[in-house]
C-alpha cells in the first residue's frame, strides 16, 4: 500500500500557504463597461473573496489545534489589495505576500498564471499545505487548485467540507462532488486543498485584530 510521506512528529509544525484574492465585494451591484465588455470596477468596493475567507478560517482553526506552525497568505493584485490582505492578517494570519500587478485578475490573470505564481512560492517557501477557496466569485473558474496540483505533482482534494489531520501522519478530506460526498486521504506533501462554503463559518474581524494587522509583515 502507499505510505504517507508526512512526518508524524512534524504534524504540529506544518507551514501553510493561503490564497487570498482581492475581488469585487459580493454585495456590490455589478456594472458593465460597454466599451470593453467587462465588469467596470471603477469606484466599486473590493474585499476578500468569500471562499478565500473560508480557507483563512480553516487555517486558523487548524493552527489553534496545534497542526500549523505558521500561516502565510499570498495575494496577486493591485496596490489597493493591501486592504484585503490586512483583513486576513486581522483575522489572525501570521504574514502575507503581495505580488503586485496592474492586470485585472478576473480577466488578464488566468488560473494557469495564478497557479504558476503559487508554484513558485510553494517551492521557495517549502510549504506543506496550500489552502485555497474553491473559486473566486469574480471569475468562478474553479481551476487554480487543480492546475497547481498538476504543476507540483502534489496530492489534491477539492470542495472540502471537512479536513482532519491524523496522528498517523496523513490528511482525511471530505469533498463534495457531482455524485455526492466522498472521502479522500492525502498521503504526500505538499497537499493542495480547495475549500467549500460548508467547511466553516468565518469569524468576524475584531478591532484588536485590525490594530494588530498593521504590525504584521507584508512582503
Amino acid at each position: 500500500s502507499t505510505q504517507s510521506t508526512w512526518d508524524q512528529q512534524e504534524m504540529n509544525k506544518l507551514r501553510c500557504l493561503i490564497g487570498v484574492k482581492h475581488c469585487l465585494d459580493n454585495a456590490v451591484r455589478v456594472r458593465v463597461d460597454k466599451t470593453k465588455g467587462t465588469v467596470d470596477l471603477k469606484g466599486c468596493k473590493m474585499s476578500l473573496n468569500p471562499y478565500c475567507e473560508i480557507a483563512v478560517e480553516e487555517a486558523l482553526r487548524q493552527k489553534s489545534l496545534g497542526i500549523f506552525g505558521s500561516i502565510t497568505s499570498l495575494t496577486i493584485g493591485p496596490p489597493e489589495a493591501k486592504e484585503t490582505i490586512r483583513t486576513g492578517l486581522a483575522m489572525g494570519l501570521d504574514q502575507a505576500i503581495h505580488v503586485v500587478t496592474k492586470r485585472q485578475t478576473d480577466i488578464d490573470f488566468p488560473p494557469l498564471l495564478v497557479a504558476r505564481v503559487f508554484q513558485h512560492y510553494v517551492n521557495i517557501g517549502k510549504y506543506d499545505v496550500v489552502l485555497l477557496g474553491k473559486l473566486a466569485i469574480d471569475d468562478s473558474s474553479e481551476q487554480t487548485a487543480q492546475i497547481l496540483s498538476g504543476l507540483l505533482n502534489a496530492s489534491l482534494a477539492t470542495n472540502a467540507n471537512k479536513i482532519t489531520f491524523n496522528k498517523t501522519g496523513d490528511i482525511d478530506v471530505s469533498q463534495e462532488g457531482d455524485q455526492g460526498v466522498e472521502q479522500v486521504k492525502l498521503l504526500t506533501k505538499p497537499a493542495i486543498i480547495s475549500c467549500e462554503q460548508r467547511l466553516n463559518s468565518p469569524r468576524f474581524v475584531s478591532i484588536f485584530g485590525l490594530k494588530n494587522a498593521k504590525k504584521k509583515k507584508i512582503d
